[in-house]
């Protein structure tokens, strides 16, 4: 090594000591009152926002004013939601500083807090003429002997002071974060009519009353399988986008497949889906793994005809009927409004279910119910599950033994459940309705699908007791 090199690296390193001293380490200026909360920003009027830039890392998002909302101006102009803008707003109104870490504007760049610093935050408003109001930086606190690692410093620029605050800060900075995921939400029990139309075929479902769900056209032979068409029928029970597209970037996408729900207030929204195979960026030497991802564009329109003026002397049930029609109607409008002209992706896994084959919802035919409906008789004993009963097992297996008998003997089964059944369903008859097989404990089901309407079982043991059943339908 040269005496030249040596006296660079003497240089570097006295350099680097410095730097240290200013990033590494500091101690609040004792001259600071923070005997109350500071608050940094001290003067921005949400109405004359007419722009906002936000920058977190290499994510970056630029906002403008339109009216009296915003778009996101990086993201195709689409609309932002209110909601986030005013949290942004809030989140930089609401910074307290603690201590003054310094004035000296040489150290700014040692605290990440200027435009272009590895870990900074800027956040930049601009009025409705495109001229700054307020420019904010932030970035990690470096650790303070007195104050303890942690927190944030922050700079208003035109402002040489920098500040520490002990609150966490955090801007977003994809245009994405800006807008509302949210594209429908359909209650379940609100839904009518579900009809899938894809290249493997067409289907529909019905939902005639709150509660039942029926898959139609159902082939002989075949019956439907468990619940999956109850998952298809509520796909878009909440619908969120994960991105969205410029009218250049869906060329070449083919709506083939399309989802229609109508609901019970005569709305109708359809879905039509495209998909595009992509080859997924692999991890290290890994294969590159093709993936599915599912693209939808949306539209809605009110099917219930002319809806009446709701007259004073209409009963409440009319004036309901009516108002949910009237509702149904401004939805159907503001659904166009919002997403007729943008094609939105969303998940795979919900994707999935909207474009389900028919097939894929059906099984052979065993033979087997798919609900029942069933009252019954428990006995429990100490140490049952859910029982505060304090007989012993054997003792509640016998008693369980002696109402069958009077049961066969003739007795009537829901008397005899009023008067012995230790189950929530006693004072009821031991009526537990209808149920599907996986909704009681397995040997229970076992028992009660075997039976005939009106067959009583033999004594049945489960966790919870002993129990005789009647199968009522």
């Amino acid at each position: 090594m040269n005496e030249k090199t040596f006296n660079l690296l003497g240089i570097v390193a006295a350099v680097m000591v410095v730097l240290s001293v200013v990033v590494g380490s500091w101690k609040p200026n004792p001259d600071f009152d923070n005997s109350a909360a500071r608050y940094l920003v001290q003067d921005l009027s949400p109405n004359d926002i007419g722009a906002i830039e936000v920058k977190n890392g290499e994510d970056s998002a630029r906002l403008v004013r339109s009216g009296k909302n915003f778009l996101v101006a990086s993201k195709h102009n689409y609309p932002a939601s209110n909601k986030e803008i005013n949290s942004l707003i809030s989140k930089c109104l609401k910074i307290r500083t603690s201590a003054l870490v310094t004035e000296d504007a040489d150290d700014h760049a040692g605290l990440h807090v200027v435009d272009g610093g590895e870990e900074t935050q800027v956040l930049k408003f601009f009025d409705r003429e495109d001229k700054p109001m307020l420019s904010l930086y932030v970035a990690p606190s470096p650790k303070s002997d007195e104050m303890g690692g942690g927190g944030f410093s922050v700079r208003l620029d035109g402002d040489d002071k920098v500040f520490h605050t002990d609150e966490w800060i955090s801007f977003r900075g994809k245009g994405l974060d800006y807008v509302d995921k949210s594209l429908v939400e359909i209650p379940r029990d609100d839904t009518a009519r579900v009809d899938v139309n894809t290249p493997a075929g067409v289907y529909t479902i019905l939902s005639p009353e709150k509660g039942k769900i029926e898959l139609q056209d159902v082939p002989e032979g075949q019956k439907v399988k468990g619940t999956s068409h109850e998952s298809v029928f509520g796909a878009v029970s909440y619908l969120t986008l994960t991105d969205f597209l410029s009218e250049a970037e869906v060329k070449g996408l083919k709506f083939d497949s399309s989802y229609t729900v109508e609901t019970r207030a005569k709305a109708v929204y359809t879905f039509e889906i495209a998909q595009k195979k992509e080859a997924k960026e692999a991890e290290g030497d890994a294969e590159p793994e093709e993936e599915t991802k599912y693209f939808v564009r949306c539209r809605a329109r009110y099917v219930g005809g002319d809806v009446m003026k709701p007259k004073d002397d209409d009963p409440q049930e009319e004036l309901d009927r009516k108002e949910a029609l009237l509702l149904a109607q401004d939805a159907c409008a503001l659904f166009n409004q919002q997403h007729q002209s943008w094609v939105y992706e969303i998940s795979s896994w919900k994707a999935e279910q909207m474009v389900k084959p028919k097939a894929e919802l059906l099984e052979e035919d065993d033979g087997k119910p798919e609900e029942v409906a069933a009252s019954h008789i428990l006995i429990s004993y100490a140490g049952s599950s859910r029982s505060e009963a304090t007989r012993t097992k054997e003792e509640a297996k016998a008693r369980a033994e002696e109402v069958l008998q009077k049961v066969k003997d003739g007795g009537d089964f829901a008397e005899l459940a009023k008067e012995y059944s230790d189950g929530p369903s006693g004072p009821d008859g031991g009526d537990l309705g209808t149920f599907k097989f996986d909704k009681m404990a397995k040997p229970f089901s076992e028992a009660a699908f075997a039976l005939e309407v009106d067959a009583i079982s033999d004594v049945v043991e489960t966790e919870f007791g002993f129990h005789v059943i009647k199968r009522t339908k």
